[in-house]
């Protein structure tokens, strides 16, 4: 019997211990908010948020696509709604790395006035990451071509919070500086 409440106050112990340095590690995150996003829910979400944005979307991304047999997918609707951002006056600007061997994304970007930036040589870049208004992050697995939105198994989390996306904003500004 005493060894079953030691184990049980041993239990409880631990699991105050972990709230409590769960606590103290993500403030920000706690006060804010996480929403995880896999597979087939991606598009909708990243579509929502580019579509609501007030004044600036900066991406980094391994690849991204175009698709002009299939304009109905979801790899487009996210080209067009970071067109249409643009087209609304927001900061919309893209890092990609340059070793992807279609161009189709990019083209169709540039076309619609979007500043695109390639990452060089010197390192790849291999980031899955979008800051909207600065407050709002995505970051995950998902590049956004047609295998990764429509039939990969990809996992990503969305964070709002404007302390973490600030972070984020300012590595993405040092990848664009250099580039």
């Amino acid at each position: 019997m005493a060894i079953r409440i030691r184990y049980l106050l041993l239990v409880v112990v631990f699991f105050l211990v972990g709230i409590a340095i769960g606590m103290l590690v993500t403030p920000a995150v706690q006060s804010s908010g996480i929403k995880v996003v896999n597979d087939r829910d991606y598009t909708a979400e990243v579509v929502y948020e580019i579509e609501n944005a007030d004044y600036s979307v900066h991406v980094s991304v391994y690849s991204l696509d175009y698709y002009l047999k299939y304009p109905h997918s979801d790899a487009n609707k996210i080209m067009k709604a970071l067109g249409d951002a643009h087209d609304r006056g927001l900061d919309v600007r893209i890092i990609v790395d340059e070793y992807p061997k279609s161009a189709d994304g990019m083209a169709y970007l540039i076309e619609r006035g979007v500043s695109i930036k390639y990452d060089g040589n010197a390192q790849s870049t291999h980031t899955k990451l979008a800051i909207i208004d600065s407050d709002t992050v995505f970051v995950g697995s998902t590049n956004w071509r047609y295998y990764s939105l429509e039939k990969n198994h990809e996992a990503n989390v969305v964070l709002y919070s404007f302390e973490i996306a600030q972070e984020f904003e300012e590595y993405f500004e040092e990848i664009w500086n250099a580039t």
